[in-house]
């Protein structure tokens, strides 16, 4: 029993070994994906496993696998209780290792990301479309008022020469008629 723990802790904290055939190829599904080889998933898989379960390839990556016995269902948790919660536990830490494995080498899991990844792009690029789209509008606008601005500059300009050039005219002309009766006195 205690054979069996280990090997499967030493899955959890290396890898889950993949199913290969004769030659050492990795096995595949349907889909092309890799397959993992054999591990327990369950307490009554764990009693049944004996290493036969699993690929010439992990049996002889891992010799230990040729000495486990089949071990009666009812022997952990009745007379190693401390064992079956180490048990629980790798079940547990295995099938997360397994889905995590298969996540990181499997393509359907990486066109997913690819596939996420894209349409966050997509939806960012449509986003900053419409703000390129409201920042546009509001730079016309603001030209527009830039002009309208820059023509009523001009014209106050323009009046403000037209009142100056009244003034100094008016001014000349008191100065001239102020000129005209000083001599009087």
């Amino acid at each position: 029993m205690i054979a069996k723990l280990k090997i499967l802790e030493t899955w959890v904290e290396t890898e889950i070994p993949w199913c290969r055939d004769e030659a050492g190829a990795y096995e595949r599904d349907a889909t092309g994906e890799r397959i993992l080889d054999f591990y327990p998933t369950r307490s009554i898989h764990f009693a049944e496993w004996d290493g036969t379960q699993n690929c010439v390839a992990t049996r002889i990556l891992h010799p230990g696998l040729g000495r486990l016995k089949k071990t009666r269902r009812r022997t952990l948790p009745e007379s190693h209780v401390d064992l079956q919660i180490r048990l629980d536990a790798v079940l547990d830490a295995l099938h997360e290792k397994g889905k995590a494995q298969l996540e990181a080498a499997n393509k359907t899991s990486q066109i997913n990301d690819l596939e996420t990844s894209v349409a966050y792009w997509e939806s960012l690029a449509k986003k900053q479309e419409g703000e390129i789209v409201a920042l546009r509008e509001r730079m016309f606008t603001t030209e527009r008022k830039l002009r309208e601005a820059l023509t009523a500059i001009k014209g106050n300009k323009a009046e403000w020469n037209r009142v100056a050039a009244e003034k100094d005219a008016k001014i000349a002309s008191l100065t001239e008629l102020l000129s005209k009766i000083s001599p009087i006195r």
